[in-house]
């Protein structure tokens, strides 16, 4: 997951002989980031694209996937934990391919589903299951065919994976030193209050892949 105000980063694929870099925002970076427009541009040129790819299907007639910057950040503004991938050239702002990911709980209960509304997924979330929703997966016309989408798709489940964390409060004078020993990191502490002579320690640990 991005972290603070820096975007995380990685190399991505090698695409028509050159290196590309794919980056994870936030939703709350992805409002200020260069790659903003471009990113709506790449979503509405994809759809409409695979629209027109078959027209008897009569999605030709529904418009823009997105109208504007501001619908794109109202479909992930709502999880503080969604993310959005993005794949350019390092020294571009185009956006080559994206997708985007947010966590699912469950169908808008004030919102009724009917035919207007029929993208809204509308099944519970599993029992002791947490479930995200992948959105808006698209790939510039010009990269298409390069494996992009199987590469999103996996990126993005490690990430989700990645994001999972443990969250703890315990005693600071007592037991927060036996937390840090197995991978805790502190947030923040606070004072437990008049008559006690001890702090609260709150924690957390990102639960890695298969860990022990």
């Amino acid at each position: 997951m991005a972290i603070g105000n820096i975007p995380k980063t990685c190399p991505g694929p090698q695409l028509k002989g050159r290196d590309t870099m794919a980056s994870i925002f936030s939703s709350a970076q992805i409002g200020t980031s260069r790659y903003l427009a471009n990113l709506v541009k790449t979503i509405n040129d994809a759809f409409r694209q695979a629209h027109a790819s078959k027209p008897e299907l009569g999605m030709t007639t529904q418009g823009e996937r997105l109208g504007s910057t501001e619908e794109f950040l109202a479909n992930l503004s709502s999880d503080p934990e969604s993310f959005i991938l993005i794949i350019s050239y390092p020294e571009s702002d185009n956006v080559i391919a994206t997708a985007s990911y947010r966590r699912y709980h469950g169908p808008l209960k004030d919102r009724p589903v009917d035919r207007n509304t029929p993208w809204f997924r509308t099944s519970d979330v599993s029992p002791d299951t947490e479930e995200w929703e992948m959105k808006l997966m698209a790939c510039d016309l010009d990269f298409q065919g390069y494996g992009l989408a199987g590469y999103m798709m996996k990126t993005g489940e490690a990430e989700i994976v990645q994001s999972l964390k443990l969250v703890i409060c315990t005693p600071l004078e007592l037991t927060a030193q036996f937390y840090l020993r197995r991978g805790f990191t502190m947030d923040y502490q606070v004072w437990r209050g008049e008559g006690y002579n001890f702090h609260i320690a709150f924690m957390h640990r990102i639960i890695e892949p298969n860990s022990k």
